[in-house]
């Protein structure tokens, strides 16, 4: 888990400093294009003067500028200065010469960073540009533009780490849930595997006595019971929904489930009551639907108090199809009532336990609501607990 934050982390950090190093880049270019294309323009308004206007036009430029011509010898003939307070001619000429000799065919501007721009004329003449200025301004905005990098990157930091931790957060729960469930499961063997290998001792040392055989096949039936729990509880985490499904009668389908319950509902001295609306149909996987009936109402009859009622509703509204159980009994904590849908989880451990419940059935009924687009749900009113499921997709002939 610690790998999978670290590399999310360092991913969402990477991506945050690239995109605030495109936004410092972009920045930058536009200042520099800006300064270039002025350059630029400069050149066009000095190149377009006729030559024997030089002495006795005015021409106002944003920078210091030297038009220098050379005769044939690539000696300097003239210097035209287009600057208020600048270099010297001797200055210039040297500078001139300089990169006549270096770089004597390049048209190029050059780069704004340098001091100096030169620019070679198809007339023999060169301008020089005094860049000083711009240049001391591109590196003040760069200097500035690092900075605000540097903040950016602290921002992201903090960014990337809340950014990590709530992207990571579902999949550290389903980790830890995915933990907790191993080591239920493995608790729960541990116990019957422990007295069957206790009784298979006793038995080796006392063929004679049976009772330590009854004792292996019931932590035997519990075990199975449990394996059997688990291997449901995958299957309805996986059906497939194209293959299985089919529209049915659901109301007919459920009136012949409540028909196999009414005798055990009986044997508990209990009571039934129920209500179900006629000819709903319903597209679902008719078994599981069984399922989920059957695991409901064997929850309310083990937690129905004696001589209670247990009701059973099916109806078909404007909400889609609801079915509810409801039974008389005691109520679920209100900081329960998500947790009993989890696997494994029981309110009281000790207690069920013993009767050879193990937290699945809730869980299972669950899976099997979700895979029917559906919602189940549980509330306490009035000493009476109702587990209600919503399906959406219903329709009434």
């Amino acid at each position: 888990m610690n790998k999978l934050k670290n590399k999310t982390f360092g991913v969402i950090c990477i991506l945050l400093s690239l995109f605030s190093l495109i936004i410092v880049f972009i920045f930058n270019y536009q200042i520099y294009q800006k300064e270039e294309k002025n350059i630029a323009n400069t050149i066009v308004s000095i190149t377009k003067i006729n030559n024997s206007y030089f002495d006795r036009l005015p021409v106002f430029l944003d920078v210091n500028a030297y038009v220098i011509y050379f005769d044939r010898r690539n000696t300097v003939s003239k210097i035209v200065s287009y600057a208020n307070d600048g270099l010297s001619n001797e200055q210039v000429a040297v500078l001139a010469v300089n990169y006549m000799n270096n770089y004597g065919k390049s048209k190029e501007i050059g780069n704004l960073f340098n001091n100096y721009l030169y620019y070679v004329n198809d007339n023999n003449s060169l301008i020089i540009f005094d860049n000083s200025d711009i240049s001391n301004l591109l590196f003040r905005y760069l200097k500035f533009s690092i900075l605000m990098f540097l903040l950016f990157e602290i921002i992201n930091i903090l960014i990337s780490y809340k950014l990590t931790r709530w992207l990571v957060i579902p999949v550290e729960d389903s980790f830890n849930k995915q933990k907790q469930f191993i080591y239920d499961v493995s608790h729960e063997l541990k116990t019957p595997i422990a007295v069957i290998m206790a009784n298979a001792d006793m038995v080796e040392k006392n063929p004679k006595d049976i009772k330590w055989i009854s004792n292996i096949k019931s932590e035997s039936d519990r075990m199975n019971k449990l394996v059997v729990g688990l291997l449901d509880l995958l299957s309805s985490d996986n059906i497939n929904i194209k293959e299985s499904f089919s529209k049915v009668n659901l109301s007919k389908c459920i009136e012949m489930c409540v028909l196999t319950f009414e005798s055990l509902i009986y044997e508990n001295n209990l009571k039934l009551e129920y209500d179900i609306d006629e000819n709903i149909y319903f597209s679902c996987n008719s078994e599981r639907i069984k399922q989920l009936f059957a695991i409901l109402v064997d929850n309310a009859i083990k937690h129905a108090e004696t001589k209670s009622v247990i009701t059973i509703k099916l109806k078909n509204d404007k909400n889609g199809i609801m079915f509810s159980v409801k039974n008389k009994g005691e109520a679920i904590p209100l900081e329960e009532r998500e947790k009993i849908f989890e696997r494994l989880y029981r309110i009281d451990k000790s207690r069920n336990r013993n009767s050879n419940r193990y937290g699945l059935g809730l869980a299972i009924a669950k899976n099997i609501v979700n895979v029917h687009n559906g919602k189940i749900s549980v509330s306490c009113h009035s000493g009476y607990t109702t587990f209600k499921v919503i399906f959406k997709n219903s329709s009434k002939i």
